[in-house]
């Protein structure tokens, strides 16, 4: 059974139009693989990403990057029906935040990760993200 399931899900993966195991080469997150283990996994067996803890990081950076899409939209649209005015991108400020995520935090009309609810990034930037996103139903700079 078990095998079948995986089966299953190698079969979705591989219709995908991103490899997901290029994304995960650029994933902070602890399930998903840092670049220097990538390269590990890679280097010990070339079908890595067919066996079973290959395909298992898979489906997990496959429903992570599902529920950070999920709750980042439902926060867009819930700010957007209720008077939202402006969303905030917050990284965690660790030595682990990419510098797309960085940039993101820094980015923004003011340059301090503010930015106008209908013109704040939306996707995810890469598999394993750990930002969030802020929304504010008031102007937080008062202009």
């Amino acid at each position: 059974m078990l095998q079948e399931t995986l089966e299953w899900w190698l079969g979705i993966i591989n219709d995908m139009e991103i490899p997901v195991e290029e994304a995960a080469v650029h994933s902070s997150h602890k399930a998903a693989c840092t670049c220097s283990e990538y390269i590990r996994l890679e280097a010990a067996s070339s079908d890595y990403w067919r066996t079973t803890p290959g395909l298992t990081r898979r489906i997990d950076s496959l429903s992570q990057q599902f529920a950070y899409n999920t709750v980042n939209a439902v926060t867009t649209q819930v700010g957007m029906q209720n008077g939202g005015v402006w969303i905030q991108w917050v990284d965690k400020g660790d030595s682990k935040v990419c510098t797309i995520c960085r940039g993101y935090a820094t980015g923004g009309p003011k340059g301090n990760g503010f930015y106008p609810l209908t013109e704040a990034p939306i996707e995810q930037p890469h598999i394993g993200c750990r930002c969030e996103r802020r929304v504010y139903f008031y102007d937080p700079f008062g202009d």
